[in-house]
């Protein structure tokens, strides 16, 4: 296994062909998050025994739908969190947001990692590169935010590929939710989608987060079924 990068931060994985990426899942669980790019179940199995090494009590996959989970399932990975998948169509008219948004050339990571880890319960936590791996996973991408005079109080990191958007997180700081921000923020990144060529938007939120799933209902996203999974394979 050829291993670049140095843990805590991202290490890169390759043998032959087969490449993977791995990082800590956040600095609460002492998980790491595996991204397989290409490969196979040998692979994985490869991988998971090398990050073991890293000291980790198990690796996580990212958030899959049923038809990818096999080559997971076949290296030992198991069903471990779920997550429920939205879909709403951008054509039409849009509302406005309620607050303020704006765009950011420079994103300001380490403020947005506060305001994700006051808003999530920790296994849902973003770390600094979790949320610049969600700002690279899509050919364009943006983050937006809310302001309270010059504090960040709210963001959202939103991408496109093709004619889909994704809205990959929303975070609200709890102290300034009850204002509109979230509303504001999803439909902004809405309307930055379907200037892009966007006519369909997906998203994902945890079960439990009622808050956010009555919200994304409210602006006309549907559930889709079955959801999304993450699996895990222990390292001990």
């Amino acid at each position: 296994m050829n291993v670049s990068g140095h843990w805590p931060n991202a290490v890169g994985l390759k043998s032959g062909w087969a490449k993977a990426e791995t990082r800590p899942w956040n600095k609460d669980i002492n998980d790491a998050h595996l991204r397989l790019i290409r490969g196979n179940t040998a692979f994985l199995e490869r991988c998971v025994g090398t990050i073991g090494g890293f000291g980790v009590a198990g690796v996580t996959s990212p958030p899959l739908l049923q038809e990818n989970r096999g080559i997971w399932e076949r290296a030992g990975f198991e069903a471990h969190l779920e997550l429920l998948l939205f879909r709403r169509s951008l054509v039409g008219g849009l509302k406005v947001p309620v607050s303020d948004v704006v765009l950011l050339n420079n994103p300001p990571w380490v403020r947005m990692v506060e305001i994700d880890s006051s808003a999530f319960d920790p296994v849902w936590r973003m770390s600094e590169a979790g949320l610049r791996e969600a700002f690279d996973a899509t050919n364009r991408s943006t983050v937006m935010a809310t302001f309270d005079e010059e504090v960040l109080t709210g963001f959202t990191v939103v991408g496109t590929a093709g004619n889909t958007g994704y809205l990959q997180r929303v975070a609200v700081d709890p102290d300034q939710q009850g204002r509109g921000l979230g509303r504001a923020l999803v439909r902004a990144s809405m309307g930055w989608a379907v200037k892009r060529g966007a006519t369909t938007m997906l998203l994902n939120t945890q079960p439990d987060n009622e808050t956010s799933a009555k919200l994304y209902e409210a602006e006309g996203f549907e559930p889709l079924e079955p959801g999304l999974s993450v699996l895990r394979k222990s390292t001990g």
